[in-house]
């Protein structure tokens, strides 16, 4: 009898010892068990941060399209800026670029250029007029999003396109005092032209 009472007892008391003792919450979690108090903990931490969150990171998201918009419009205005401009001028224009030639030498057909445009690579070709001056500029951007840069563009110069063609081959335009800027999307290469203005 004694023996079943210390059995009893010891039992009891490891029964109660496991009680006690602390539980691997994280190891319960990975086994499927539920914890209410540690996901309501959680939660509330997390309402806590919801409360300051969205306006922290809406100013963090308006800064960074302030930042975007600032960027690209900059960068339209030196793409406009370079229409009409001399080689002489164009030269000193994004890292220099290489001069195109025609195959026989005789004419300078205007620069190739590589860039980091509108948060991507891109191949800028500039072609010259009949006064040797930047008539037309060719951007291509391999790794462009179309959607991304229609926006940016729109807002970047304040207005809608003036004209927009949307079928397999896509592309948008807007007349500027200065010169016309076209947007291209064709079978998903991104593309833009600015043609000095008459």
């Amino acid at each position: 009898m004694k023996k079943i009472t210390i059995g009893c007892c010891v039992c009891a008391m490891l029964l109660v010892l496991n009680a006690c003792s602390v539980h691997n919450v994280t190891k319960g979690m990975e086994d499927g068990e539920h914890y209410d108090a540690v996901i309501s903990v959680k939660g509330a931490g997390k309402a806590e941060a919801a409360d300051e969150g969205p306006e922290r990171l809406e100013t963090e998201t308006d800064q960074r399209s302030g930042q975007d918009l600032s960027e690209t419009a900059q960068q339209l205005k030196e793409l406009r800026e370079m229409l009409g401009k001399t080689d002489e001028d164009a030269a000193a224009l994004f890292g220099g670029g290489e001069e195109n030639w025609t195959a026989d030498k005789s004419i300078l057909v205007g620069r190739n250029y590589e860039a980091r445009l509108f948060e991507t690579e891109a191949c800028i070709y500039t072609s010259y007029d009949e006064n040797q001056t930047v008539g037309m500029i060719f951007v291509e951007m391999p790794d462009g999003d179309a959607g991304q840069l229609f926006k940016q563009i729109e807002t970047a110069l304040g207005q809608a396109p003036d004209e927009e063609t949307v079928d397999e081959e896509k592309s948008w335009q807007w007349q500027m005092e200065d010169c016309v800027i076209t947007l291209y999307e064709i079978e998903g290469t991104v593309s833009m032209d600015l043609v000095k203005g008459i």
